[in-house]
């Protein structure tokens, strides 16, 4: 996939961020930015595999959704 980049959406509003201190934004979406480490730049190869922390308040019922961009 060239420029793997997705979207974490909260389905009721409860906010997420990278950080503890970034809830305070109320973010209901974050893009993320999918990377392989040691890979080529702006490529994720099949089978790469990682994971990135997510802080999340349960200020709204929790249910969140990975958008993937239409690639036309």
């Amino acid at each position: 996939i060239r420029d793997p980049i997705v979207a974490l959406q909260s389905l009721a509003g409860a906010s997420a961020s990278f950080t503890v201190d970034g809830l305070e934004d109320n973010l209901t979406q974050l893009d993320l930015t999918l990377t392989e480490l040691n890979g080529p730049p702006d490529i994720l190869r099949p089978g790469a595999s990682g994971s990135i922390v997510i802080y999340v308040k349960a200020d709204n019922p929790l249910g969140f959704i990975i958008v993937i961009p239409d690639f036309d």
